[in-house]
């Protein structure tokens, strides 16, 4: 199962143990994102560079033990 394929719950709970990372669930989400969007058209625009960075700022605080709530690491957009 790819990290985009998990529920949000089950990626909440393997980010907060440490089994996942946010960076790899977003580049998964992304990876995603570009194989279908083409047919789905669904976004306006992206940023691949901004979710990157919010994902390793996330990482990083997770890694120090600051989770900022049960949605820490997940990509919402």
């Amino acid at each position: 199962m790819q990290p985009h394929e998990l529920t949000i719950t089950e990626a909440a709970r393997l980010i907060k143990s440490r089994k996942l990372s946010p960076i790899e669930l977003v580049e998964s989400c992304l990876q995603r994102i570009e194989a279908v969007e083409p047919r789905v058209q669904a976004w306006a625009r992206g940023d691949r560079v901004g979710a990157l960075a919010a994902a390793r700022e996330m990482e990083g605080e997770a890694a120090a033990g600051r989770l900022r709530g049960p949605l820490h690491g997940i990509p919402l957009g």
